[in-house]
């Protein structure tokens, strides 16, 4: 597995890999309208517009040429994880923890200290991924998911190294 810096020409694999993600991990979660008919627009809009400073992290796992996963970080100023999604079939495999570990190397390089994310109530897979990599489960609150409203908890990293592994 190669894991690298996205280039904007991944920005469409991103967005079809987060929508096949979302299909999976939110099905029952989010109205099975919205992930069958709007949610490939929403996301492929999205990347097509989000802007990525030059301190933010996006970076790809690819497995053979084919893209396997991917994290986006964004550091405003804060660090936090706005994406982590592996392709459905090669979850718990060790990508998402080898991307996790990888942009808290590099977070670590640029003088960070530590790291947040929100992840759906329901993405019961996703909460004790988190957790097992050292991930404290903090409040409970509404998020908007493209129109949609979601209960999302905090999950906080205060320790840099030990997520990245050193």
């Amino acid at each position: 597995m190669i894991i690298r810096r996205a280039e904007p020409s991944d920005r469409a694999r991103v967005a079809a890999l987060q929508a096949q993600s979302w299909r999976d991990a939110y099905r029952g979660i989010l109205p099975a309208d919205y992930l069958a008919h709007r949610l490939d627009a929403d996301i492929a809009r999205h990347w097509r517009a989000v802007e990525i400073g030059d301190e933010d992290i996006v970076l790809v796992a690819e497995m053979d040429g084919e893209l396997a996963g991917f994290i986006s970080v964004w550091v405003r100023p804060t660090p936090f994880v706005d994406n982590l999604h592996v392709r459905p079939g090669l979850r718990s495999k060790g990508t998402g923890r080898r991307l996790m570990a990888e942009a808290a190397r590099r977070l670590l390089e640029a003088g960070h200290a530590s790291v947040y994310l929100w992840v759906v109530a329901g993405n019961e897979g996703a909460i004790r991924f988190y957790e097992r990599l050292g991930g404290r489960r903090g409040e409970l609150v509404e998020k908007d998911a493209f129109g949609n409203t979601t209960s999302c908890y905090r999950i906080a990293w205060d320790d840099l190294a030990r997520l990245a592994g050193d």
